[in-house]
C-alpha cells in the first residue's frame, strides 16, 4: 500500500505529537511505501534519525512551511497550524502527483476542528487519531488561574466557530474512516457528519520505548517520589496535585514535575505558599531519555488533567511498571486499567484533592501494592497500546470500509 501521511508535527527526539508522528511514520515505512509531508523545522531531526536506517528504504519526506521551528504564543503557532493545513495541498502537489498514493492518513495534529486541504483530492481520507472535544468538568474551572480561564474561553470559542466551517462538516463527511479519541470526539464528530467512525487512543508505544524501560528497570531501586511529566498549563490539573501532595508532606517523599509552561509561576508560588517548595523541584523541560531513566523510581506518575485527550505520560508510566493516579475524564482512563493505578471521579476540586492524597498515601506505605500494579500495568501497555496493535487495527478497519463501497 502507497500511504500518504501528513504530520505537521513529526520529530524523532520528542514525545507528545511530535514522537506520535515519527513512531507512525517509522512503523507504516516499514511496512509500506509511505511519504510523509512534514514542516521544514523538522527537517534536520529527522534526517539524522534516517542515517544508516535501511529499514526504512520505503519511508521518504518533503518538507513545507518555515524555516524557523513553530514557537511562540499558542494563539501564533494555532495560526500558523491552520494555514499550513489549508496550502499543504497546493504546495505538495507535485509530490502527491509523483507518489500516486492509495490513501492519504491524517496524523497530527491531533485535534478535530482544523480541516487539511488534503482532504479533498479524490483519494481515501483516514482522520486521526483526533480529540479536543473533553471539556472542563464545571465545577472545576473556578479552581484554575484567570490565565487559564480565559485559555480555555477562547479555546471553546475557537472550536465553536471552527464547527461553522462548511469545509470541516464536507472533509469529515467525505473521510474514509475518523479516528476519535474519547467518546466525546465521537459525539462532536458524528454531529458534524461522520459516518465511519472508531474510537481509539492516540497513544501507542514503539520498541525502542519498551526496549530502554525493560533495561533501566530494577526491581531493587527504591521508589521515594512522585512524578509528574506535563506541559505546565492551567488545564492540566497541576495544581490539584500539589495540593493532594501537600496532604502528605508528613511522608518521607518529594514530588518531582517534568515540564515547562506558562503556569510554571503561579504553581511555584503554591508550592511555597502551601509550605511544601523544599519538598518539590520544577525541573523544566528534560529530554525524554531522562524521563523514562527517571520513571522506575516513581512511587506513581500524578496525572489529574481536566482535558486531556491523550494521555501519553500515563501511557509511558504503565510501561515503566509505575501506577498511575488520573481522573476518570477524557484520554487517560482509557489507557490506565483500573488494577494498574487509580481513576478518581472529578466531581469537585476539594474531593479529588482528598482521594489523590489518599491513594498517593497508599501507595507510599504498600510496596507489594506499587509492585503489583505495576506489574500489571506494564503487561496491559505492552499488549494493547503499542503502534504495531494500533496501525494494524486502523488499516484493518479502513479496509474493511473500503470493500463496503
Amino acid at each position: 500500500m502507497k500511504i500518504l501521511l501528513s504530520a505537521f508535527s513529526c520529530n524523532p527526539n520528542k514525545g507528545s505529537e511530535p514522537g506520535k508522528g515519527w513512531a507512525v511514520a517509522e512503523h507504516l515505512g516499514q511496512r509500506h511505501s509511505v511519504h510523509v509531508l512534514t514542516k521544514t523545522a523538522n527537517r534536520v531531526a529527522i534526517e539524522n534519525a534516517l542515517t544508516n536506517r535501511r529499514d526504512l528504504d520505503r519511508l521518504s519526506f518533503s518538507y513545507y512551511g518555515t524555516e524557523k521551528p513553530s514557537r511562540g504564543s499558542g494563539v501564533k503557532v494555532n495560526l500558523y497550524y491552520h494555514y499550513w493545513q489549508q496550502k499543504i495541498a497546493s504546495w505538495a502537489r507535485e509530490s502527491i502527483e509523483e507518489f500516486q498514493p492509495d490513501v492519504i492518513h491524517h496524523i497530527t495534529l491531533a485535534r478535530y476542528w482544523t480541516p487539511s486541504s488534503l482532504a479533498f483530492l479524490g483519494i481515501p481520507f483516514i482522520f486521526g487519531p483526533i480529540g479536543g472535544a473533553d471539556e472542563i468538568p464545571a465545577s472545576f474551572k473556578n479552581s484554575l488561574t484567570l490565565r487559564g480561564r480565559a485559555s480555555g474561553k477562547l479555546r471553546a470559542l475557537v472550536q465553536l466557530i471552527s464547527e461553522q466551517n462548511p469545509r470541516l462538516k464536507k472533509m469529515v463527511k467525505s473521510s474514509s474512516l475518523v479516528l476519535p479519541t474519547t467518546e466525546a470526539t465521537s459525539r462532536k464528530i458524528e454531529k458534524l457528519g461522520a459516518s465511519n467512525v472508531f474510537v481509539m487512543s492516540p497513544c501507542g508505544l514503539v520498541p525502542t520505548v519498551i526496549e530502554t524501560l525493560q533495561k533501566i528497570h530494577d526491581p531493587n531501586i527504591p521508589q521515594k517520589h512522585f512524578t509528574i511529566c506535563s506541559r505546565l498549563l492551567a488545564w492540566k490539573g497541576i495544581h490539584l496535585s500539589l495540593q493532594a501532595f501537600n496532604r502528605c508532606k508528613d511522608l518521607n517523599v518529594d514530588l518531582h514535575i517534568f515540564g515547562s509552561g506558562p503556569e510554571k509561576q503561579k504553581l511555584q508560588g503554591l508550592a511555597t505558599n502551601l509550605g511544601i517548595d523544599d519538598r518539590v523541584t520544577f525541573h523544566g523541560h528534560v529530554s525524554r531519555q531522562k524521563l523514562l531513566e527517571w520513571l522506575p523510581s516513581s512511587i506513581a506518575l500524578l496525572h489529574p488533567s481536566l482535558q486531556e485527550s491523550g494521555g501519553m505520560a500515563c501511557l509511558e508510566a504503565l510501561a515503566a511498571r509505575v501506577p498511575v493516579i488520573c481522573l476518570n475524564h477524557g484520554g487517560p482512563p482509557m489507557l490506565v486499567p483500573g488494577d494498574a493505578g487509580f481513576v478518581i471521579s472529578p466531581e469537585s476540586p476539594e474531593q479529588v484533592i482528598k482521594e489523590m492524597s489518599e491513594k498517593m498515601r497508599l501507595l507510599a506505605s504498600n510496596p507489594e501494592l506499587h509492585i503489583a500494579m505495576g506489574k500489571r500495568g506494564q503487561e496491559k501497555a505492552i499488549n494493547s497500546h503499542t503502534w504495531t496493535v494500533k496501525l494494524n487495527a486502523i488499516y484493518e478497519r479502513f479496509n474493511t470500509t473500503q470493500l463496503k463501497r
